[in-house]
């Protein structure tokens, strides 16, 4: 068995060691940033965990601004489809009552409904435009928030492990 040097006394070894001993108070102020050093892994894995979080909303904010978009022009394409279908209706409705299809009553009527469909299925794009653009914005400051907390948490971590280091150096007097 090797001689017994300070590089390999237990912590008790170390207390009771010969003419330099160390007090309890300083084994256990030394325990103390040990503990401390636990602390600051645990915050820095906090960190990572809050991460993933906001990482995570941001995505979905993401893709709820496409999902959106995609149910904006679903609902238009129906609404075109609704009005071709209400026109056949129409047209034929009033062939049978004996008016000319092309006269300019029914191609009228036919006109305007078409403008104010256009108008409507336009404003329901905008809107959805808008909508996307306000989800996909919340994405973005969510990105830059998690983005923000990781270097923040390593930063912390970092100057935590430091100051515990160096606390434990320095109960037992290193300089």
């Amino acid at each position: 068995m090797p001689p017994k040097t300070e590089q390999n006394l237990t912590p008790t070894e170390m207390i009771d060691k010969g003419n330099d001993q160390y007090s309890l108070s300083q084994f256990n102020s030394a325990m103390g940033y040990t503990a401390g050093l636990g602390s600051t892994f645990s915050r820095l894995a906090g960190s990572f965990i809050d991460y993933g979080t906001l990482r995570t909303d941001a995505a979905s904010l993401y893709v709820q601004a496409g999902e959106v978009q995609l149910q904006a022009k679903q609902r238009a394409n129906q609404l075109r489809q609704q009005f071709i279908n209400a026109t056949g209706s129409y047209m034929f409705g009033a062939a049978q009552r004996g008016v000319a299809v092309q006269s300019g009553n029914v191609q009228s009527n036919l006109e305007n409904s078409a403008i104010n469909l256009g108008k409507d299925i336009d404003k329901m794009e905008r809107n959805a435009n808008m909508k996307a653009l306000q989800l996909a914005t919340q994405g973005n400051i969510a990105r830059k928030k998690a983005d923000s907390m990781m270097r923040t948490g390593y930063a912390n971590a970092v100057s935590g492990v430091a100051q515990n280091v160096a606390g434990i150096f320095g109960s037992y007097g290193a300089k």
